[in-house]
């Protein structure tokens, strides 16, 4: 019991410091965001996080959460492949509808909102957010692997590197709300070319009506409920 609460506290420790670490450099950052930002900067901003925030909850469809329970239904990586698969695949086709659909609506989603002049960057928002939802499978098999080092450090470096990059473009180069969302744009494009390698054994031709159907009973009931993180500043 107690090597059981030793392996938790450590694990607790090392997948929450950097989350906890950036999120206080994120902190001591604003007065510097407040001297470089104007308030219509902010505002954008804000309307961007709403439209970025509800795009993940479209784009994961509960999935996340259905990888990771019905991981442990199997020991065969044939099957776990066959789990992976065919999430990845599902979300490739209807999340690639679901973008063309928003980047073709974009313009006049972009004036109703408020954000007229950064159509462009809402379209980055959600080629952004498209990206993302990929990334929570490799993700969730280095949890379950217990790999937590890799994980933290990988989170880290990801939190880290949109800092460095925001305070570049922002500070720096004075281009504002383009800074951010450029950044966050760069470091999502870094992670999935490292995730790659975490991806290639996961991954096969393969699609499955019962796995999908199975997970989406799983997972669609959590849409109204699930967890997304705005666009953070």
């Amino acid at each position: 019991m107690f090597q059981k609460l030793r392996e938790l506290s450590k694990n607790l420790a090392i997948y929450g410091v950097g989350d906890v670490a950036v999120q206080i450099v994120s902190f001591l950052l604003v007065p510097l965001y407040v001297r470089f930002l104007t308030p219509a900067d902010y505002g954008v901003l804000g309307l961007l996080g709403g439209v970025e925030a509800g795009a993940k909850l479209f784009f994961r469809w509960g999935l996340d959460g259905a990888f990771m329970r019905f991981w442990y239904d199997s020991d065969d990586p044939r099957d776990r492949q066959r789990l992976a698969s065919t999430i990845f695949f599902f979300l490739l086709a209807v999340n690639a509808a679901l973008l063309f659909a928003a980047l073709v609506a974009s313009p006049f989603v972009s004036r109703m909102i408020g954000t007229t002049g950064y159509t462009l960057a809402l379209d980055l928002v959600l080629l952004n957010t498209f990206g993302i939802g990929f990334t929570f499978i490799p993700f969730h098999v280095l949890r379950i692997q217990q790999r937590t080092r890799e994980f933290s450090a990988l989170t880290f470096a990801r939190s880290v590197a949109t800092l460095v990059l925001r305070i570049l473009l922002v500070v720096f180069a004075g281009i504002g709300v383009w800074g951010i969302v450029i950044a966050d744009v760069v470091v999502t494009l870094g992670v999935m070319l490292w995730l790659l390698r975490h991806f290639t054994p996961l991954l096969r031709a393969t699609i499955s009506r019962d796995v999908l159907r199975d997970t989406l009973k799983f997972g669609l009931p959590r849409l109204p409920h699930a967890p997304s993180n705005c666009l953070r500043i």
